[in-house]
């Protein structure tokens, strides 16, 4: 076949994948607390805050989830690490992070919060839960 032909094929055949992926990463962000991990692309590009993809990836057993686009002014999205074993080194590399940030971080239960922004870190079932939310009613 030539060269052209190839281009068209694979275009026919790389269209159909991506839309139904898209369709299906749709669908998945109108449910509350979605589960999906990094190689979900289209639901960890486009759902996951840009400050849930910046924390050091402290174990190698994580998930995210989120609430997807911002509706109504709110967005809330969340990473849980799990299997994490030292702690201390996980506490430093968390701490070296969150200094870094202009907004509050919050460590402990989990509280509702009147703040424009904040991330919440807490410690659930052995596993290390770091919540990042916005807030943009009235701002």
């Amino acid at each position: 076949m030539k060269k052209g032909y190839w281009i068209i094929l694979f275009l026919l055949i790389l269209f159909p994948i991506l839309f139904l992926g898209i369709l299906k990463d749709i669908k998945h962000k109108k449910e509350k607390g979605y589960i999906y991990n990094k190689y979900n692309i289209f639901s960890y590009y486009f759902n996951t805050s840009s400050v849930i993809k910046s924390v050091p990836r402290i174990s190698n057993d994580y998930f995210f989830t989120g609430d997807g686009i911002i509706d109504r002014g709110f967005r809330d999205g969340s990473v849980t690490f799990c299997s994490i074993n030292d702690w201390n080194k996980t506490y430093q590399q968390l701490r070296e992070y969150t200094d870094k940030l202009d907004f509050p971080v919050y460590y402990g239960n989990p509280k509702l919060r009147n703040d424009a922004q904040y991330l919440q870190i807490y410690k659930y079932d052995n596993c290390l839960y770091i919540s990042y939310s916005e807030n943009y009613a009235g701002y």
